[in-house]
């Protein structure tokens, strides 16, 4: 079993991308691969992301929930930015591990979410979306944050390591 004070699950890692080369890359799979809507590219800082297409790591493969067992946190370590996937509740073994993905998009019918949880937006997206056919607006779960510790999670030899919020 997983413990929450004590579990960093996975690094995101991949490839550094500028905003250009981002979009330049965007643009080449979306031609040469119209049908993979499949993104692995998450934020890292302003203007810089990481790319897990090709040189990440399974946290790559973690699937979105709404109401996900894991939460995503920066941290800067030695001087550099990374992505940690880290426990938000105790989670037994065998148990898959999933996070919102919180998409920033303004296609948020695109990207429908079939999670099933009871506090699902229906889109991958942090807006969530309107329903027209159904007539009922989704909307952002704002009590999912929880607070975050990191001075229970950093070892007291590592002064060099600092906690950065997510949003």
């Amino acid at each position: 079993m997983l413990h929450l004070e004590t579990v960093l699950c996975l690094r995101y890692v991949g490839e550094v991308l500028t905003d250009e080369m981002l979009d330049e890359r965007m643009a080449t799979h979306a031609r040469t691969h119209p049908n993979d809507v499949n993104m692995y590219v998450m934020e890292l800082e302003s203007g810089l992301y990481l790319d897990a297409r090709q040189k990440g790591n399974v946290s790559r493969f973690i699937n979105h929930s709404c109401e996900g067992n894991c939460e995503l946190q920066k941290w800067i370590v030695s001087g550099v930015t990374r992505i940690g996937i880290f426990a938000m509740v105790d989670i037994p073994a065998g148990t898959a591990l999933s996070y919102d993905y919180s998409f920033s998009t303004n296609e948020h019918g695109r990207f429908r979410c079939k999670c099933g949880s009871a506090r699902c937006r229906g889109s991958l997206s942090a807006q969530g979306f309107v329903d027209d056919s159904a007539g009922k607006v989704h909307e952002m779960v704002h009590s999912m944050a929880r607070p975050c510790l990191p001075s229970a999670r950093t070892p007291a030899t590592e002064p060099t390591t600092q906690f950065i919020p997510f949003y």
